[in-house]
């Protein structure tokens, strides 16, 4: 009984590494959670939440919502190539946000906490949008890491990483060919990103409009 409780206890460390394959079963809730909103989650606690949010809405209008809501775009010359846009933006616009894009449901939310390890936020067999996120202290008080990455069958994935100030949020969305996407625009063109948010059969089946990474910093005080 001993000897398989040592087993069980070595595989769970060895799968704490950060390089460990994607889990695809959240971690569980802090304690203390306080109860949802309409659309949104606040967790009490160390680590960040991540919101995928299904959406009845066209990506011209889910871009021009993000425009509305002061977002700061992040690019670099990786972006172009994978079609994933990622924007920062403050934390107290993001349930106005997520009205504005048309969600088909609360949103699919998932705590990203310790131990550090890729999950994933969207995919399909052919795509898969990946992050993971932890706290740090600097000399410049709290931050936290947020990394994420695209990975396709016709190409690797490109790591990427942010460094957020607490009140900041992370938006992930798939891109166009000009941003934000033109008017008359129903869905972004065809790229790692856009097929892992399931964009390929919309408006038969609901696409993912964003991803959200909301990182929290205390106890909920």
């Amino acid at each position: 009984m001993l000897r398989t409780l040592l087993l069980a206890f070595a595989c769970m460390g060895g799968c704490t590494s950060a390089d460990s394959s994607p889990s695809l079963k959240p971690a569980d809730l802090p304690a203390h959670t306080r109860a949802p909103s309409s659309h949104t989650l606040r967790i009490e606690g160390e680590g960040t939440e991540m919101h995928s949010v299904f959406v009845d809405a066209t990506i011209a209008e889910i871009h021009q919502a993000i425009v509305h809501s002061a977002a700061r775009r992040v690019r670099t010359n990786q972006h172009t190539g994978d079609g994933l846009e990622v924007l920062i933006v403050d934390e107290s616009t993001i349930e106005s946000l997520i009205r504005a894009i048309r969600p088909t449901g609360t949103p699919k939310l998932s705590w990203l906490g310790l131990p550090v390890r890729w999950r994933i936020a969207t995919g399909c067999q052919t795509s898969v949008l990946e992050v993971r996120s932890w706290p740090i202290i600097t000399e410049l008080g709290p931050r936290s890491v947020v990394e994420y990455r695209v990975r396709s069958e016709q190409s690797e994935a490109g790591r990427r990483e942010l460094l957020l100030v607490p009140g900041d949020a992370v938006i992930l969305v798939a891109g166009s060919t000009t941003w934000p996407a033109t008017e008359e625009a129903v869905r972004p063109p065809r790229s790692a990103a856009s097929e892992a948010m399931g964009w390929g059969n919309y408006p038969a089946e609901p696409p993912v409009g964003v991803v959200l990474l909301v990182p929290r910093f205390d106890a909920g005080e």
